[in-house]
């Protein structure tokens, strides 16, 4: 039993996630370096401490302050287990701050972006590598006579004449080849009328 909870205090000590061992009442009563790192803590100084609230979700994410003041995101995941012969908790801490940082800063971008397109005068829309319509806005919609929920999941193929498909289909192929600049293609609008675009 002693060789392997050595074994196991070795393998936590060299993990890169931080890991705490709480006992019952929230303790801190072992920190790995990668928990001190995470809290930037001193060797040994959060023994002792209390962890607080324990008794969280299995897995769940958490703002933590450091000592230094600043706060991290943390993925926290908590099991129970013997530690030193007595019951006790282990929390594994994983730092995905810089994660969530650039997951909210692509956000606020793709935001943006919809703000602008939906405010444009020119009509715009994207696909997925098929032709499939994903996102239209107004312009493009009004330019057309559609509403959004009729040409949604359609192809862009069916907007076109049909003399003018292949030439489309041809133009999607070096978009993927990113051989591609601006041309002009017919579209047709709801009402049968040709309307002359061009796409860039």
């Amino acid at each position: 039993l002693q060789e392997s909870e050595a074994k196991f205090r070795t393998m936590i000590e060299n993990t890169r996630d931080g890991v705490l061992i709480l006992d019952q009442q929230g303790i801190i009563c072992f920190a790995n370096p990668a928990a001190e790192q995470l809290y930037k803590s001193a060797p040994g100084k959060l023994v002792g401490k209390s962890f607080g609230d324990s008794s969280v979700n299995v897995q769940t994410e958490l703002c933590i302050p450091d000592w230094a003041g600043h706060h991290r995101i943390m993925e926290l995941q908590l099991a129970h287990c013997q530690w030193e012969g007595r019951p006790a908790i282990i929390i594994s801490l994983r730092d995905i701050t810089a994660r969530k940082q650039a997951e909210e800063a692509l956000q606020t971008q793709v935001e943006r972006t919809r703000l602008i397109l939906e405010g444009s005068m020119d009509g715009f829309y994207v696909t997925n590598t098929t032709g499939h319509l994903l996102e239209v806005n107004p312009a493009f919609c009004a330019m057309l006579g559609y509403t959004p929920q009729e040409i949604l999941h359609k192809n862009d193929e069916l907007l076109c004449p049909a003399d003018a498909r292949e030439f489309l289909i041809q133009q999607r192929r070096l978009i993927r080849q990113h051989q591609w600049g601006s041309f002009e293609l017919n579209f047709l609008s709801k009402n049968g009328a040709i309307v002359i675009v061009e796409i860039s």
